[in-house]
């Protein structure tokens, strides 16, 4: 249940709203102007590798301008017009040569990992523990 607002947060509900803080405060390290919506296309490309803009734009429900601008802020190719945090990269899709996929860059892939260490601590030691026990 949410915490109301005169009562206060329980402790668990507290260590959240750390947590979330704090994963913004990570974010804001890499550019202190990045958007939610910025921030919302990342983590898109970070759970869905190989996602298209298409589907990040239907996911998300943003309009095809706003898609263009956000991929050139994050993106490599928009880093070589001096705009982009090189965080997601594309390659073409073999399958369909209209369509580009998107993938996080290395720095990408260690931001988000970052952010989500800040949100669900211990989540890369249980990673790490599920991966051994299927060894």
């Amino acid at each position: 249940m949410a915490a109301s607002i005169g009562k206060g947060m329980n402790p668990k509900e507290r260590a959240q709203a750390i947590g979330i803080s704090r994963a913004l405060l990570t974010l804001r390290s890499v550019d202190p102007k990045i958007s939610a919506e910025e921030a919302y296309f990342l983590l898109a490309v970070a759970s869905r590798p190989g996602i298209s803009q298409t589907e990040i734009r239907e996911e998300l429900d943003l309009l095809p301008n706003q898609v263009s601008r956000i991929f050139g802020r994050l993106s490599v190719r928009g880093a070589k017009a001096g705009t982009g945090l090189k965080l997601i990269r594309t390659e073409d899709d073999p399958e369909d040569f209209r369509k580009n996929l998107n993938y996080l860059t290395p720095a990408g892939e260690v931001l988000v990992r970052a952010v989500l260490q800040e949100v669900f601590p211990g989540l890369e030691g249980e990673r790490k523990d599920a991966s051994q026990t299927k060894g």
